[in-house]
């Protein structure tokens, strides 16, 4: 997107690529990876009546899933589908993604509808594809394959093979493969299942209780799992209902407090665990401590963890429409404080430490602390932290 840099076209768009070398030379600089979003599954062209721009033009044969008639299969939901697997195809992907590795030093990529990158290609034979005839292959267009030749490539390149991989793991064709993406030991899923069980519960759902604390483990019965935090429409950063936002250059594809929030993860060591918690850190809540429902009906789940740098923290979510006082788990000698609490208007949501009225927001929470209590609002989560009590 060259309008997103200052230089524009200049000097035949250099500049703009010497500016964006720059960006990523800075976000590393303050310890901040660049994760490309890449699209191999589909172009611009569209269907069969589409035009002619780039890769029809070229060999439509080639770069695109057909049918024997010509038609085009359609397993991105945009009139055609990469044919991925093609070896001249996946050899033009790995040269792109080895040159925005290699020369634009980026740290990883996300790719679109993923599982398209595993299906057969069309007139697909083993020879053509792996060289060697293979007895029994009869495979047709667009058949999910177990070992898929552009992931294999990908998975045992010296380039590209030492930088993070992350598979949208399903397409509108109907593959879904969440959990069992090939992945050579070395890729990620985007968690659609965590996204979809998330919002479930957020929105208040009956019957999410119990799952949405397993995504909060990191989905130990699907894989080791790190959610990407960008926040929609579930709370605090709104997009309007918008669940599409890639075009949008303005706000509300902004979220600077929330990018603050996340370095809460590396303050934290409980946050950033290398497996999946366990009791002798992680303990469950509900109104009232150590006692957690997890019934159908329950719109609450609270969980406390040790933390070897914070001492403990206390997390919250009530996803009913109605506010609860809650009691929270007695600690000797120490009181809860808050630091985030998504009911409270801006800036006071979010307690940072330069927040200039931040002592004057915690004694509005006083009376309710000092009684080891406090009050949720509907539709909201909190974050409290351990501090000594002075009182006490």
């Amino acid at each position: 997107m060259i309008r997103y840099s200052s230089a524009g076209i200049r000097n035949c768009g250099h500049d703009a690529i010497n500016e964006f070398k720059l960006l990523v030379k800075e976000a590393h600089k303050r310890g901040i990876e660049v994760v490309m979003d890449v699209v191999f599954n589909h172009t611009v062209e569209g269907n069969d009546k589409g035009p002619i721009l780039s890769f029809r033009g070229v060999d439509n044969s080639v770069y695109y899933m057909l049918a024997p008639k010509g038609e085009f299969y359609n397993y991105s939901g945009c009139g055609n589908t990469f044919n991925c697997n093609h070896p001249v195809v996946r050899q033009f992907i790995v040269d792109c993604l080895r040159y925005w590795v290699t020369e634009m030093h980026v740290d990883g990529f996300r790719f679109d509808l993923a599982s398209i990158m595993t299906r057969g290609s069309s007139l697909w034979d083993s020879v053509n594809v792996y060289g060697i005839p293979i007895e029994g292959d009869l495979l047709t267009t667009g058949t999910p394959l177990r070992s898929p030749p552009l992931i294999d490539l990908i998975s045992n390149d010296p380039i590209l093979r030492g930088v993070k991989l992350i598979a949208e793991a399903w397409d509108t064709g109907g593959l879904y493969q969440v959990g069992i993406f090939p992945h050579w030991g070395i890729w990620s899923e985007w968690n659609g299942k965590y996204r979809d069980i998330v919002r479930q519960f957020i929105k208040g759902t009956d019957g999410f209780a119990g799952a949405f604390a397993e995504c909060l483990c990191g989905s130990p019965n699907l894989y080791q799992g790190v959610p990407m935090i960008s926040m929609g429409d579930e709370y605090g950063h709104t997009k309007g209902g918008n669940n599409n936002t890639y075009c949008h250059d303005n706000d509300v594809n902004l979220c600077t407090l929330l990018i603050s929030g996340t370095l809460l993860t590396h303050e934290c060591e409980s946050l950033g665990l290398s497996d999946f918690p366990t009791a002798d850190r992680l303990q469950w809540h509900g109104h009232a401590p150590g006692l957690p429902d997890w019934s159908d009906k329950s719109r609450f789940v609270a969980f406390t963890l040790i933390d070897s740098v914070k001492g403990e923290i206390y997390v919250a979510f009530n996803a009913s429409h109605l506010p609860v006082i809650i009691s929270l788990p007695k600690r000797p000698g120490y009181r809860w404080e808050p630091l985030v609490d998504t009911s409270k208007p801006e800036p006071f949501d979010f307690l940072s430490s330069d927040l200039p009225a931040k002592e004057i927001a915690i004694k509005q929470y006083a009376p309710f602390l000092d009684a080891n209590l406090y009050p949720m609002l509907s539709y909201s989560s909190i974050i409290l932290l351990l501090s000594p009590d002075e009182n006490a």
